[in-house]
C-alpha cells in the first residue's frame, strides 16, 4: 500500500459526512472514509461481475440458438472429424 500519497478532501459536505460516520460508528474519521470506499468498491465490483456474466449468458444464447438454426449440437462432429472424413492422411481428397 502506498503510503505517500495524501488524499485532501476541500469539501465541507465530505467532511460533514465522514464526520457523522465516523461518531456514529465510534471510528476515525479516516477508517469510517476507508470502510466507506471499501463497501461501495465492493458494491461496483458485483455489479460489474454481474454485468460481464449476464452478457457472457446472452452470447452463450446466441452461439445456442446459431447453432439450433443450423441443426448442430454443441459438442458435435469436429472440424478434425470433418477433414478427417474429407481428406486422406495426405491431404487428398477422399
Amino acid at each position: 500500500m502506498e503510503t505517500s500519497t495524501v488524499l485532501n478532501i476541500k469539501d465541507p459536505r465530505a467532511h460533514e459526512l465522514a464526520r457523522e460516520l465516523a461518531e456514529r460508528r465510534g471510528v476515525s474519521m479516516t477508517r469510517a472514509v476507508v470502510d466507506a470506499l471499501e463497501k461501495d468498491l465492493d458494491a461496483v465490483r458485483a455489479a460489474d461481475h454481474d454485468a460481464v456474466a449476464a452478457r457472457q449468458e446472452k452470447l452463450l444464447a446466441a452461439v445456442r440458438q446459431f447453432w439450433a438454426d443450423k441443426g448442430l449440437t454443441p459438442g458435435g462432429t469436429t472440424m478434425a472429424e470433418i477433414d478427417a472424413e474429407m481428406y486422406d492422411e495426405d491431404g487428398r481428397p477422399r
